[in-house]
């Protein structure tokens, strides 16, 4: 099985430096040419299903990828963003700070969301699914920063604390080939479709 991992375009929340989470968010005009810049390099034909993330930001990226090709397409919630609860809408620096901060910030669940660990077993459910339903078949996933990193941390098996620093930039390409429980990443955080003009300038990669 070949998986290709996009994290969807810049949204304006990614410039205002807001703690979007599981909030629909919206492509900023940016974000918007970065999506049609994925739809130029990214091969269509060579995919058998596209699963996109339920969020709007990244739903609104998925259908700029797949405008006038017909392929399969499934919505699913496990794709979604990390929940941040109560602090969704707030700065997103101050909050990533004051989680750093933490002793344990890997099971810190702010009030009403989730923690990276639950992220991480989150994207693990995900990984099961994938092996059991889409054998063999190559996948195109849309998804975000942070659930794109626990992602690749469940598939190289490595811990949540490493998981968290992948670098994924807006509107990156990460491409992985899956036999069983060997993997192979063929391809990391590649932004060379993307001219420098349309590379994102804020700070949401890591």
């Amino acid at each position: 099985m070949r998986v290709t991992l996009v994290r969807h375009g810049e949204t304006t929340g990614n410039i205002t430096d807001t703690l979007q989470g599981q909030l629909p968010g919206k492509l900023s005009k940016r974000g918007k040419k970065q999506a049609r810049f994925l739809k130029e390099i990214l091969d269509l034909d060579q995919f058998d299903y596209v699963i996109s993330t339920d969020l709007k930001r990244g739903l609104e990226t998925t259908k700029t990828i797949i405008e006038h090709f017909s392929i399969p397409l499934v919505c699913d919630p496990l794709l979604r963003e990390r929940h941040f609860g109560v602090f969704q809408g707030t700065n997103r620096t101050c909050f990533y700070n004051h989680e750093r901060s933490l002793d344990d910030r890997y099971n810190n669940r702010p009030e009403e969301g989730e923690s990276f660990q639950d992220l991480y077993d989150r994207a693990r459910q995900f990984v099961k699914k994938l092996k059991v339903n889409y054998k063999n078949k190559r996948i195109l996933v849309i998804s975000h920063g942070d659930w794109i990193r626990m992602c690749l941390g469940v598939l190289k098996n490595i811990p949540v604390s490493k998981a968290a620093q992948i670098r994924q930039t807006n509107a990156c390409i990460n491409e992985v080939k899956i036999d069983g429980d060997s993997f192979e990443l063929i391809k990391l955080n590649s932004v060379e479709h993307l001219p420098m003009a349309t590379l994102s300038n804020n700070k949401t990669d890591l």
